[in-house]
């Protein structure tokens, strides 16, 4: 995540909107950021933020992105604050109308070529309950996309992997106003 600032005698973080499936774990270096509190010398630092799992299969297909989209705040400053057990929950710094955080959250793949065998894909997300869900869109690199939504509520937990069931990627197809299908590729 972005520098630590102090906001209210907390500190304060940015949860970037823009992820990248880079470390050999395929998390970002810059979103999962730690916190320790104590009142001794004894510092055990915690992740503040939890992971999605995606794991997709496809037939040759070229992986750019996932974008994550939820009706909560997902990503933008945010003040990391106690809760009644003492440990470390964020607080979003904002509000949609104002502006500076998002309620979706980009992980760019680097064209990773599906197959069979499943690809593993992190993204970072605040440690929440998403009351309506997640909901999921994929997109390769000759502009074909596919959408996937989870059907119930999900509860994130910090320092923990949520996996989601596995997604076979499969083209949307865009209905046309005469009644013909094509399938959502690049040309």
């Amino acid at each position: 995540a972005g520098y630590y600032v102090p906001y209210n005698q907390c500190p304060a973080i940015d949860i970037p909107v823009k992820q990248y499936r880079t470390r050999e774990d395929g998390i970002d270096d810059y979103t999962y950021p730690m916190v320790a509190v104590s009142s001794t010398r004894d510092f055990n630092f915690e992740n503040i933020c939890s992971v999605i799992k995606l794991s997709i299969t496809g037939n040759g297909e070229a992986l750019s992105y996932i974008t994550v989209f939820s009706e909560e705040i997902m990503a933008g400053p945010a003040a990391v604050e106690l809760d009644e057990y003492n440990k470390p929950v964020l607080q979003f710094l904002g509000s949609d109308e104002e502006g500076g955080v998002y309620s979706w959250i980009d992980l760019y793949c680097d064209d990773v070529i599906l197959s069979e065998t499943p690809t593993d894909c992190y993204i970072v997300v605040p440690a929440q309950t998403y009351e309506s869900g997640l909901g999921f869109y994929i997109g390769t690199s000759d502009g074909s996309y596919m959408q996937v939504y989870t059907s119930e509520q999900i509860t994130t937990e910090r320092s923990r992997i949520h996996e989601v069931d596995p997604i076979s990627f499969t083209p949307e197809e865009v209905p046309l106003e005469d009644g013909v299908y094509v399938v959502g590729k690049a040309t």
